[in-house]
């Protein structure tokens, strides 16, 4: 999955003298499931990495010729190969990952079979998740929290109700 990418340019904002971080933030909030925000400004955020890793977001910034600075703010993917443990042990990983996973994050976990009883404890919990079967038999399973859009849970296949 390609995620798609909204760009906010926040250079005019700065140069009338408004602080921008109430915009990025709306920004934020308003991206689809897996989008990438993509800021342009005049300097380098520095404080502003920090707190969009606290909602589950990875930066990488380019400095241009100008001056300026590219930074793009894309939801960070913790991804567990669980293939290789025995019941229950990719169940309980999955869930203490899901308790501690940021807000805009989401979960990649890999298991021999769909995790039936674990898609049911998680939408307990307030979590949205795919199964897919993949070519070799195993499940590539991407959660998310409830209050994230379905478009997140676009796995590399179809969707397995």
């Amino acid at each position: 999955m390609i995620p798609l990418v909204h760009e906010l340019d926040v250079r005019p904002l700065l140069a009338s003298g408004q602080p921008p971080i109430d915009t990025i933030l709306h920004a934020i909030a308003g991206l689809p499931a897996g989008a990438a925000l993509q800021l342009l400004t005049p300097f380098e955020p520095q404080p502003l990495y920090s707190k969009l890793a606290g909602l589950g977001f990875e930066h990488s910034a380019q400095p241009q010729a100008d001056g300026s600075f590219t930074i793009r703010f894309t939801p960070r993917t913790l991804t567990l190969d669980l293939r290789l443990l025995e019941p229950p042990a990719p169940l309980q990983q999955t869930l203490e990952a899901a308790a501690v996973i940021e807000p805009r994050a989401r979960i990649v976990s890999l298991t021999r079979f769909r995790p039936v009883h674990l898609l049911a404890l998680l939408a307990e919990r307030g979590f949205t998740a795919t199964s897919t079967e993949q070519p070799d038999g195993s499940w590539e399973n991407v959660i998310v929290h409830a209050t994230v859009p379905a478009a997140a849970l676009a796995p590399s296949g179809d969707s397995v109700p």
